[in-house]
Formats: C-alpha cells, sequence, structure tokens
C-alpha cells in the first residue's frame, strides 16, 4: 500500500495562527493512528476502537490551545476531521466521520 501523504496532515492548522507545538502533537496521535492501520487487518471494531483513543487524546489538548493565546475553532475542528477523512479514504474503511470521531469534544 501506498504511504499516507504526510501533507495531508491538519493542512489548515499549519497554515494558520495554531501554536505549532500543539498542533505537532496532535500530528503525531494521528501519525500513529495511520501506523497502527499500517500493521494491522482492517478489523472495524479495532480501527473505531483506535480512533476513539486518537480523539480522547486530542480532547486532552483543547486546552492547551488557550494556554498559547489560540482556540480550537471551527476552523481547527474542520482540519481535525479533515485528515481522519483522508485517513479513512487512503486505507479503504468503511467508517463514517461523525462515528471515526464520536469521542471527539472539540
Amino acid at each position: 500500500m501506498k504511504k499516507f501523504d504526510e501533507k495531508l496532515y491538519l493542512q489548515e492548522m499549519y497554515c494558520d495562527y495554531y501554536p505549532k507545538k500543539s498542533v505537532d502533537k496532535i500530528k503525531s496521535i494521528l501519525v500513529a493512528t495511520v501506523d497502527f492501520l499500517s500493521t494491522v487487518e482492517c478489523d472495524i471494531e479495532k480501527v473505531q476502537a483506535n480512533f476513539d483513543t486518537a480523539m480522547l487524546k486530542i480532547n486532552e489538548l483543547v486546552d492547551e490551545f488557550y494556554e498559547y493565546g489560540s482556540e480550537f475553532d471551527t476552523v481547527a475542528r474542520e482540519s481535525v476531521c479533515q485528515t481522519v477523512r483522508f485517513i479513512l479514504n487512503h486505507f479503504n474503511i468503511d467508517i463514517d466521520i461523525e462515528k471515526a470521531t464520536r469521542e471527539r469534544d472539540f
């Protein structure tokens, strides 16, 4: 399978005013998800559990944006969801984006 394109991670967040250090943390969470998906068979329950864990970890970072004088706004939320959508498409995983990100609290 072709490697996931690095440029697809959080495109909008890297092009805007968000604190790079915090965006990099979110990227590392999503990279771990891509790494997981690259090494396992497509078991929908395991895939969903991995996305749930990723969203919970991202939830924990939201306050960090405020600490840096930023916020986790609509553009940030959409950037995360768009990256998840790219990941789902790359691995041909048939999970609705709302379900894949159901644990998000941002």
